[in-house]
């Protein structure tokens, strides 16, 4: 038997087509190859689980998106801090990728919330 502390890290992205960088709502398939090519690209490849969501704010206002969530899964021993590097990663090119005006990034010690001014990256 293996046992590990929990722990879990969550990232947040609203899908909205409203802009002409962004003509497209984020679809699962594409979601999907960005995080898969961002595992492959860190030292140990990260076991996330993706499942969308709706953001609702009063009556008026639903924004459908997407729940990215990580945890330290036994079989792949990832430290807290290796879970945290990593999603940082993949929540800033989440938020090149797919032009995102902001992606929010929650764990047990805080909320991060990248934002298109300061976090994007270069090469896009």
């Amino acid at each position: 038997m293996v046992i590990n502390p929990y722990y879990e890290s969550r990232i947040y992205i609203g899908s909205v087509k409203n802009t002409d960088q962004r003509p497209s709502l984020i679809r699962e398939p594409a979601l999907l190859e960005t995080i898969g090519k961002q595992q492959e690209q860190y030292k140990t490849i990260i076991p996330i689980r993706l499942s969308s969501t709706t953001f609702v704010s009063g009556t008026n206002y639903e924004e459908d998106g997407w729940e990215i969530a990580a945890i330290n899964y036994p079989r792949v021993y990832a430290s807290i801090e290796e879970i945290d590097e990593f999603m940082l990663i993949l929540g800033r090119r989440l938020l090149t990728e797919f032009w995102q005006h902001r992606v929010g990034i929650v764990n047990p010690k805080e909320i991060i919330m990248l934002t298109q001014e300061e976090d994007r990256y270069e090469d896009q």
